[in-house]
């Protein structure tokens, strides 16, 4: 199975056909479509870091969220670390108000987190 790291060096290194193609291979199926030439040259000119992030969530299916009523949506979701690759199982408040990001202390440390 492919990793992610090796997964942003084929964007970068080899010609855009191919790169397409293992970008087809590497996507959920539901999610093919988006492995175009366009989406490569957008892949080749971002940071590695984010290029991780775009592939990492390229491997599931494109989820939807609805509230019920309520001020605020709450779902579970899973925190992925850029820099080991660790993944934490989360509790999420989706707040669309929002004006940056948060996490909390405690999980942070309970987890060894780097910030």
């Amino acid at each position: 199975m492919w990793k992610g790291p090796w997964m942003v060096r084929r964007m970068w290194d080899q010609k855009e056909e191919v790169a397409v193609q293992c970008l087809r291979q590497w996507t959920h199926k539901m999610r093919e479509n988006e492995a175009t030439p366009e989406t490569v040259k957008a892949l080749n000119g971002m940071k590695e870091e984010d290029v991780l992030w775009y592939l990492l969530n390229m491997k599931w299916k494109e989820q939807y969220v609805q509230g019920k009523g309520k001020n605020q949506i709450m779902m579970t979701g899973v925190v992925t670390t850029l820099d080991t690759f660790d993944r934490h199982k989360v509790e999420i408040l989706v707040d669309s108000g929002c004006t940056g990001s948060c996490i909390n202390k405690q999980f942070v440390k309970a987890h060894n987190l780097n910030t």
